[in-house]
This record gives C-alpha cells, sequence and structure tokens, in this order.
C-alpha cells in the first residue's frame, strides 16, 4: 500500500497561480516587486547570517554583486536594493527616519503597511512581512528584522538561532514609524471572503493493507467507512460500510495519516468552532464505532489555514502537515515526530514550502512516481489538475519541485482524493462528478509525464451525493 492523505476542498476563489521561484528582476535603486523584496529577505535567513554592525564583514546580497552591513538597516537596504550613501556606508535608522529621501517616503498610519513595507524608530528598524490576521491588526503583524549580536535574522517561519520568531504585537507596531520605498509595485486586491473549504481523508483503517474511504453524511454528520477490495472493477472498488462514528459535523478539515507509527491509519481534524487539531489514533478494527479512538488534541491556532493535508515529506517515516495560510497563501510544512501526545504530534519550526498557492481549490497528496516521497497534486480554480513532485527534502521553498499539469476539465468534480486502491504500489485519484454524483477512480501510471500521471478512469461508485466529506 502507499501510504497517501488526502484533503478534500470543494470551496474556493482566486485565478490559478504557481509557487513563485525567486527573481531578481531589479536593479539598483531601479523598481522592484514585493515578491522579490521577500525573497531577498528570505535569502538572508536561508544562508544563516548573524547580526554585527562591523562593516568589514559584510556580506553579498542575493546577485552576490553588492555587500551590506549585517544589522536591521543594512537588511532593510539589502531587501529594497538600495545603493549605499555617497560616503560609501549603507543606511542607518536615522537615514530612514529622515524626510527628502526619494527612495522611501512615509506612510499614513501602520494599518496601511503591505509585504514589503518598512518600520523604522530610533535606533531599529524592520521589514513588514504580513499580518497575522489580515482583517483585525490588533493580532499583529509577522516581520523580517536585525536585531541581537550573533543573532540570525527573525522571520515569520521559524525561530532565530536565539529562538526569536520574527513577530511584532500591536503595541510594538504602534512605536514604529512605516515607510514605503519608492517603484514598489503596488499588491494585488486581497481576494474576496470564502468559506472555509471542506476536506475528506483515504487510508487503510482495516489494517488489511487496502486502501478504504471515509464519507461524512451531509445530513447526520456521522462518518462511515467503506473498506477498500483492491479490486479495479465498475462498481466493486469498495466494500460495504460501517458507521465509524457520530458528531464529525464540529469539524472543517479532516485528513488522515499514520500519525504515531503503527502502521494503522488515524484522523485528524480541525474544530472550525476554536481552530484546535485533535487526531483520532486508528484501532485496525472493522467494527461499528469502534475504528477510531478517543481524540487527543495535537495543536492549538490552526484557525489560521484554510486547507491541511498529510504525507510523509522528508522520507522519515513520519507523517508531517502541509497547510496554506489563509491571510498569505503560503504553504507552510509541519514535520511529524510520530507520536499523539497532547499538542505534540507535530515539531516545531515550521519550514515554508512555497508562496502563491492561492489560486487552488483542491489539495491532496500521494507518491505518483514510486520514488517513496510524497508529491502534491493541486487543482486550479479552471479545472487543471496539478503535480508538485516531492523532494524528500525539508529545505525552504524546495519541498516540491516545479510543478507538471496532468489534466484538464476537473472542475466537474467536487470530491477528490489519493490513494492506492488497486493495489498496484502506484497512488491513483478518485474522484466525484458533480452533475450526477458518480465515484470515479483515475488509476496511476507511475509516470512523470505531462497529462500522463493517471490513466483513463472507471466508475467506482454511485449515489454519492449524500456526503460532504469524501476520500
Amino acid at each position: 500500500m502507499v501510504a497517501s492523505t488526502a484533503a478534500l476542498l470543494v470551496a474556493g476563489a482566486g485565478a490559478l497561480a504557481v509557487v513563485a521561484t525567486p527573481v531578481q528582476a531589479s536593479s539598483i535603486n531601479g523598481p522592484i516587486t514585493r515578491d522579490e523584496v521577500l525573497d531577498r529577505a528570505q535569502n538572508w535567513v536561508d544562508r544563516g547570517f548573524t547580526y554585527t554592525q562591523d562593516q568589514s564583514v559584510a556580506v553579498t546580497d542575493e546577485e552576490g554583486s553588492h555587500k551590506y552591513r549585517r544589522d536591521c538597516s543594512g537588511l532593510v537596504s539589502m531587501v529594497w536594493h538600495l545603493n549605499k550613501k555617497s560616503d560609501g556606508w549603507d543606511y542607518n535608522t536615522d537615514d530612514f527616519l529622515r524626510d527628502g529621501n526619494a527612495m522611501w517616503y512615509t506612510l499614513g498610519s501602520i494599518n496601511e503597511f503591505q509585504p514589503g513595507d518598512a518600520m523604522v524608530r530610533d535606533g531599529h528598524m524592520e521589514l513588514f512581512a504580513f499580518w497575522v490576521n489580515r482583517s483585525d491588526h490588533s493580532k499583529g503583524a509577522y516581520v523580517y528584522s536585525f536585531n541581537t549580536s550573533g543573532e540570525t535574522v527573525r522571520n515569520p517561519y521559524r525561530n532565530s538561532n536565539k529562538g526569536n520568531l520574527g513577530k511584532n504585537t500591536w503595541t510594538d507596531l504602534q512605536s514604529f514609524r512605516p515607510i514605503r520605498r519608492s517603484g514598489l509595485t503596488a499588491p494585488p486586491p486581497p481576494p474576496a471572503p470564502q468559506a472555509p473549504p471542506s476536506s475528506g481523508v483515504s487510508g487503510d483503517f482495516n489494517n488489511d493493507g487496502k486502501d478504504d474511504i471515509l464519507a461524512r453524511s451531509a445530513g447526520t454528520d456521522e462518518m462511515f467507512l467503506y473498506p477498500g477490495t483492491g479490486s479495479f472493477t465498475t462498481d466493486r472498488i469498495l466494500g460495504t460500510s460501517i458507521r465509524v462514528g457520530t458528531g464529525w459535523g464540529q469539524y472543517n478539515i479532516i485528513l488522515s495519516g499514520d500519525f504515531n507509527q503503527d502502521g494503522k491509519s488515524d484522523v485528524m481534524g480541525r474544530r472550525s468552532a476554536d481552530g484546535t487539531l485533535w487526531v483520532y489514533s486508528g484501532t485496525g478494527l472493522f467494527i461499528k464505532d469502534r475504528v477510531l479512538n478517543s481524540p487527543v488534541r495535537v495543536g492549538t491556532g490552526w484557525g489560521q489555514f484554510d486547507a491541511i493535508i498529510s504525507g510523509d515529506y522528508n522520507q522519515d517515516g513520519k507523517a508531517d502537515i502541509v497547510a496554506r495560510r489563509s491571510v498569505d497563501d503560503e504553504l507552510v510544512v509541519y514535520p511529524g515526530t510520530g507520536v499523539i501526545a497532547t499538542d505534540a504530534v507535530l515539531a516545531l519550526p515550521t519550514i515554508r514550502v512555497g508562496v502563491g498557492w492561492g489560486g487552488f481549490d483542491v489539495f491532496t497528496s500521494g507518491d505518483f512516481n514510486q520514488d517513496g516521497k510524497s508529491d502534491i497534486v493541486v487543482r486550479g480554480t479552471d479545472g487543471v489538475l496539478w503535480l508538485y513532485p516531492g523532494t524528500g527534502s525539508f529545505t525552504t521553498d524546495h519541498v516540491v519541485d516545479p510543478a507538471i499539469p496532468i489534466g484538464n476539465g476537473w472542475n466537474s468534480m467536487n470530491a477528490l482524493t489519493a490513494g492506492d486502491f488497486n493495489q498496484d504500489g502506484k497512488s491513483d485519484v478518485v474522484s466525484r462528478k458533480s452533475n450526477d454524483n458518480t465515484l470515479w477512480m483515475y488509476p496511476g501510471t507511475g509516470s512523470f509525464t505531462t497529462n500522463r500521471v493517471l490513466s483513463s478512469p472507471g466508475r467506482v461508485g454511485t449515489g454519492w451525493g449524500g456526503y460532504d466529506r469524501i476520500s
């Protein structure tokens, strides 16, 4: 069986987007995009530079052609791609506090902050990354900053070598003067509000080596398990269902994985009321209401994500979590610990998978090329299905390789999940057609050739319209 997990999303908005790759398009003092500013900041994070005001140990920017001092104002000078002053030195905080320089200007309010803007006060400055909550600025903001001698750059994604995350409270922000670089391109308008996407799961819940499907009833909030037969025969891929449990309406995201490394599929759910994360460990039993054990809370603060999937992305045999943050459409991965314990199923820090993931309304995961690495499959809002091959690495922005298109016309499906349903060792895709509620399976080919990852589908069930979570 291929270990796989999927999250079914049936709500979403926005134009098709793919993971942005680092771009160095600007010139010294020339126009620059907000994406490039943040990419340049992350470059210093990834290179592990530490704070010092010693000009003699200045370091290069991303291009390697210009050196900047390793302190707070040197960081901002670098990310804004500024030239040195006439005296040959980088700008300092006193310079950024002064009016009259054509390269930046003061904003009317800190509420105007957009990614790539900066903040300055007497003796210190930082780079604004994004709001913790775009609709409630009182929750604070994530930043890039250089603060203390010997400390790496504080950033939104992982703690510095001194244990500090790049995050400011509202009170912190109010102590700064907001400034914006001239020539910084305006951000796109924020996406329209959307309902939290729904999700589904697939896995081997009865420990027979065959992937099964869980489905939640839209009317009763009961969860049902359809055992996999291992057969790719019309309407015979699944056996007769049993009820797994009741009360599953409290979760607006549901996914599966082997989170405690016992070989049995477990279920994870995000509660819509408070954003807490819970895991129900699998029993391996195919007995009504005994498929899962009682839940354990494994995390808080997960309301900031609108999509969550699971897979083994670093090849350590433990289920990890990939999640999309709703405020900035960034994808991050939380390494799994292999332990189901209160607030301990996932390890910190997070690693950024990539940016620009807002144009997808379906996420699922599986090993589609049989290399033992979890891949990510997403559907664009235009119905194009894309595959991002997993690298097996937990390096920032290199968890997956660039995507290939694997099919068109998938907007006719309102459910999608991955698993090895025919037991050939290749991840397959099962989807539900929106016009007639039939269930179809697309067998995986094991190939990473454009539009050849999946072969022709076969119908595997009818009458699936009563479920709002299927996989």
